[in-house]
């Protein structure tokens, strides 16, 4: 009895010590700077991009390669850094490798990173199913080479941005910069497509429950940069799905990040009939080709002076 006793405490030692060190390992984990699920290296960087400033606003601007008249519409109209007189803007167009090497595309996007330093581009294939790869890795360079800016946006080449609606009205330079800030058009309640033909398809065995956490429209979303660490620690905690803003709902809701609803009317995932005035005050319009981009910005400019802003 008296040896049988010795071994019940023995392996209740053993057993508490193994819980505490698996307490410890935990405790440890919280306190550890995020660790890269994958490594993707620069094929084209600008690490020096935020030296020597600290920016209001970073615009995170995921492209394909191929869409160098969309890089240039933007440039010209929304992504112009200069377009607000005394907020410091940067513009960022992030991409990976085109499915197809194709040698003088590649040579093209590095004689366009050499004119305007505004190209990210990383060794991932460039496709639909590696979205999330390519925004995680967006928020990964701001940690990496501008962890001071105050705000960032991730919009897509297809929409129309108002950035002084964004910048003057919602964000505000004139006020402390917001904490925990995660914002967009919001979705609540949304329901995993089962469909195997959709492109938007997730099996019960990736993402079993019945509704997906809050998340914003990829289209656009605007944070406040000191989320980003908690977004990437708290994307080694789950499994990556395709579904890039999906995905980042759920880190949200895994880092206990509550999503801002905007005023109303000011993101649409639609197209939003053009007005001078209308557009004067929201802040994003969807499906907008290069020419029209461009072509709708000149006569938007026009609007500063005979509508008013609200």
């Amino acid at each position: 009895a008296s040896f049988s006793r010795k071994k019940i405490i023995k392996r209740s030692l053993q057993v508490f010590g193994l819980l505490c060190f698996c307490l410890f390992g935990f405790i440890l984990a919280q306190e550890m700077p995020w660790k890269r699920k994958e490594h993707y290296n620069y094929i084209i960087n600008e690490p020096d991009k935020c030296k020597n400033k600290k920016p209001f606003l970073v615009l995170l601007i995921p492209t394909r390669p191929v869409e160098a008249s969309a890089r240039s519409a933007i440039r010209e109209t929304w992504g112009n850094e200069t377009l607000i007189p005394g907020v410091t803007i940067i513009r960022l167009f992030f991409l990976g490798l085109p499915v197809t090497i194709v040698e003088p595309l590649q040579q093209l996007i590095e004689e366009e990173s050499a004119v305007h330093h505004d190209i990210i581009q990383r060794n991932f294939l460039d496709t639909y199913h590696n979205l999330t790869i390519k925004t995680v890795t967006a928020m990964e360079w701001l940690v990496d080479f501008c962890p001071d800016a105050d705000y960032a946006m991730k919009v897509d080449t297809d929409m129309f941005l108002n950035v002084e609606k964004l910048v003057k009205s919602l964000l505000n330079p004139d006020v402390p910069t917001r904490q925990n800030f995660f914002t967009g058009f919001p979705y609540v309640g949304r329901a995993p497509v089962r469909d195997k033909n959709s492109k938007w398809y997730i099996p019960r065995d990736v993402f079993p429950e019945e509704t997906y956490p809050p998340f914003c429209s990829g289209t656009g979303y605007v944070f406040s940069v000191n989320v980003v660490q908690k977004i990437l620690d708290a994307s080694c905690l789950i499994k990556s799905v395709h579904l890039e803003d999906v995905y980042i709902g759920m880190c949200l809701n895994i880092a206990h990040i509550t999503i801002t609803h905007p005023p109303h009317s000011l993101f649409h995932v639609s197209y939003v009939k053009y007005d001078r005035c209308t557009y004067r005050n929201l802040i994003t319009s969807h499906y907008f080709k290069p020419h029209a981009i461009v072509k709708t910005w000149a006569d938007f400019q026009k609007g500063k002076v005979l509508c008013p802003s609200a």
